[in-house]
C-alpha cells in the first residue's frame, strides 16, 4: 500500500478533507503548528525524504529541505511555520541531532544527549521536552530551554514509552502537557496510560 500525504482538518466537531501535500508526509513525518500554519518534514515515501513543506490552512507549499538527510521517526514542536524544532529520528539509522526552521532556512542546533526516534516533544522551541523512543524503550526524557538539551525526568511509575501518541499542550509549555500511549519492548506491551508533565 503507498503511503498517502492527504491532510484533514478538526473544527472541534467534524474532520473535513484538506489539499494533499506535494512530496513530505506519507509515514514517520514530523509535523507541528497550526491549523494554519504548519510545517511537515521528512517521513517515508517509498524511501527516507528530507524535504518541508509549509501549511497555511489551505495550500501546501514546498519550503527548504530539513539539513538532516532524510530524517524520518522524529519529533517536532512550533508555533508557526517561522518557529520550529526538530530533534531526532532515524534516517534509517539513528540520529541525535535538532534543527530550528525560522520560515524560510534551517539552521543546526545542539545534539540531543541520547540519540531517540518515535519519542514525543511536547511545549515550545524554548521550552521544551522529548521524552520516550528506542534503545528500544525508554523512560527518560531531555528537557530543551531553546539553546540547550538537559536531562528531564522519567515517567512517574517508569514506565518505558515506545512511539507515544504526540502530546496534547493544554497551556502552551511543556509544564501544561499530556500524553499517553505507546509501547514497551514487545509489540504486545502497548498501554493506555496517560501522564502528565508538570
Amino acid at each position: 500500500m503507498a503511503e498517502v500525504k492527504t491532510t484533514e482538518e478538526y473544527d472541534g466537531t467534524n474532520w473535513s478533507a484538506g489539499n494533499d501535500s506535494n512530496t513530505a508526509g506519507g509515514e514517520y513525518n514530523n509535523l507541528a503548528g497550526t491549523q494554519t500554519s504548519a510545517l511537515c518534514n521528512g517521513g517515508y515515501v517509498g524511501s527516507y525524504i528530507n524535504e518541508s513543506e509549509s501549511y497555511d490552512g489551505t495550500n501546501w507549499s514546498t519550503s527548504p529541505a530539513n539539513l538532516g538527510a532524510n530524517q524520518a521517526h522524529g519529533s517536532a514542536t512550533a508555533a508557526s511555520t517561522s518557529d520550529y524544532l526538530l530533534a531526532g529520528g532515524a534516517a534509517p539509522g539513528l540520529l541525535g541531532g535538532s534543527y530550528l526552521f525560522d520560515g524560510s532556512s534551517w539552521a543546526s542546533s545542539v545534539a540531543l544527549a541520547n540519540a531517540r526516534f518515535v519519542g514525543n516533544m511536547l511545549g515550545t522551541t524554548t521550552d521544551a521536552n522529548f521524552n520516550g523512543g528506542n534503545r528500544f524503550d525508554t523512560d527518560d526524557s531531555e528537557n530543551w530551554n531553546g539553546s540547550t538539551w538537559s536531562t528531564g525526568p522519567t515517567m512517574q511509575d517508569n514506565t518505558s514509552r515506545y512511539a507515544p501518541n504526540n502530546a496534547t499542550n493544554c497551556g502552551g509549555t511543556k509544564g501544561s502537557a499530556v500524553l499517553g500511549g505507546g509501547t514497551g519492548t514487545a509489540i504486545d506491551s502497548a498501554t493506555n496510560t496517560i501522564r502528565h508533565l508538570d
